[in-house]
Formats: C-alpha cells, structure tokens, sequence
C-alpha cells in the first residue's frame, strides 16, 4: 500500500466515525453532554479530523480546489438537492417534521435563512 491508498484508508474511517458520531446525535441529542462534552462536539471533531484528511489526500494527488473548481457551485448544488428531497420527505411522505424544510416549492429555491 502506498502513501495515497493509506490516506483514502483513513479518509474512509474518519468518515464513518462522521457517521457514528451523527448517529449518537440523533440518537441522544446533540446538545445533551456524555463524559464532558456536547455530542455535538464530539460529531464536529470527527468533521475536521476527516476535512483534514481529505486535505492530505487532496496533496498527495496533487490537486488543489483552485478558481477552476467551482467549488460554490458544486456546494449549492448539494444543499439544494437535500432541501428538495427533504421537501418532498416533509410533505409527500411525511417522515420529515413539517417545517423542516427550507425549500421555496414555487421557485424551487433555497431559502438561505438560518
């Protein structure tokens, strides 16, 4: 195993740490605390431990987010799809909590208030 292959190793465990500790979130609330800390503090270690990983991943490939990646886009893209389909969680099969949703139905725009 080379270097690269190494860091896409630890990128795949931090992520399902991401996975685990959002999971105790939902699970136990993610402002309650466990042994000192929110849980929450603990899901947004495990996010920079993995932002950090992918940092070395993104070195060791020699790529880089630069003015050619549109990295906004890419980003707006996502939160728009999630707003969408948990638009349609919220009001077509209702397993969202109605006004969960931050999606504009008529304009299908996200509403950036937060």
């Amino acid at each position: 195993m080379n270097r690269l292959e190494h860091l896409l190793c630890v990128v795949a465990e931090e992520a399902s740490e991401i996975i685990k500790e959002a999971q105790k979130c939902q699970r136990f609330g993610i402002h309650n605390h466990f042994e000192g800390r929110r849980n929450g503090d603990y899901l947004l270690t495990e996010i920079v431990q993995l932002l950090a990983s992918l940092d070395m991943v993104l070195d060791e490939a020699g790529f880089s987010i630069d003015e050619d990646f549109d990295f906004e886009g890419v980003a707006l893209e996502k939160v728009e799809k999630v707003e969408k389909f948990m638009h349609l969680a919220e009001t077509i099969w209702g397993t969202v909590e109605p006004g969960s949703s931050r999606y504009w139905k008529n304009t299908d725009q996200v509403d950036r208030k937060s």
